[in-house]
């Protein structure tokens, strides 16, 4: 009996709606509440952040400006530009944590961070995952910040019209 490798994605803030921007800023919110700085799992890890930018892309483009500069550079010159900014570069994840703060909804769903959107564009992240080779993928819609009426809309929406869109992909079955 031969088995096929499955290439699983870690989980990711999902949500599928009607509204494409709506659904985009609820996942993003969803996402950076769940890696907010109270939460056990990030607190005690100094550079949480700043490998979640880096996992995820890098400081975007109209970011670089405000806090590109300042990543992982703690000099009295870089030091004094943030306290005027009003951010905090001790233990090193102040500009990291304030840029993950900044992402837009749409860079984050751009990047594959999150899968959210409108039926279309949950299938389009979804197929990018399986242009990567990704067969599975986990998805994450029941969090803090959305609210149940919406988590189930969004698993309606997403049971009727972007796994029927995705069925033709392969699947790894054991033989």
């Amino acid at each position: 009996m031969r088995r096929s490798l499955v290439k699983l994605s870690g989980s990711r803030s999902t949500k599928c709606g009607r509204n494409n921007e709506e659904a985009r800023e609820l996942a993003a919110e969803s996402m950076k509440t769940f890696f907010g700085p109270d939460k056990s799992y990030i607190q005690g890890r100094i550079n949480a952040y700043e490998e979640l930018l880096e996992a995820w892309g890098g400081v975007p483009d109209n970011l670089q400006a405000d806090f590109g500069r300042w990543l992982r550079q703690s000099d009295d010159a870089h030091k004094q530009q943030a306290i005027e900014a009003g951010l905090s570069l001790n233990s090193g994840p102040g500009a990291a944590r304030a840029a993950v703060a900044q992402l837009d909804a749409n860079t984050l769903a751009d990047r594959g961070v999150i899968i959210a959107g409108d039926p279309a564009s949950c299938i389009e992240a979804v197929k990018l995952y399986e242009d990567i080779g990704v067969d599975q993928v986990m998805l994450l819609m029941q969090t803090e910040t959305i609210p149940h009426e919406k988590v189930m809309g969004s698993i309606e929406l997403f049971g009727k019209q972007v796994i029927p869109a995705c069925r033709g992909a392969k699947v790894g079955v054991a033989d």
